[in-house]
């Protein structure tokens, strides 16, 4: 089986391309969907909660990484007059 610490890896990597967009949402390049983006931090931060109830330790951080910069750029996307709701 692979070690734990490929899925805390593997949110570093992911989490870095959506640091990425968040930047791009900062300087207004990017128009996010605050719709779509708040539905792809939200659904992750809900099976965070859930795991950390279960008991899950390592994983669930995995898990919260997946949802929180989602999150982030829905906050800067109110700072980008590019971004629209639909």
């Amino acid at each position: 089986m692979i070690p734990e610490y490929f899925a805390i890896i593997g949110a570093v990597i992911a989490s870095l391309g959506g640091l990425y967009y968040l930047y791009e949402t900062i300087v207004g390049k990017a128009k996010p969907n605050r719709v779509t983006w708040l539905l792809w931090g939200l659904f992750p931060m809900i099976t965070f909660v859930a795991q950390r109830s279960q008991g899950v330790e390592v994983l669930s951080w995995a898990t919260f990484a997946a949802g929180f910069t989602p999150l982030l750029v829905v906050i800067a996307s109110f700072f980008n007059k590019k971004a629209y709701w639909k």
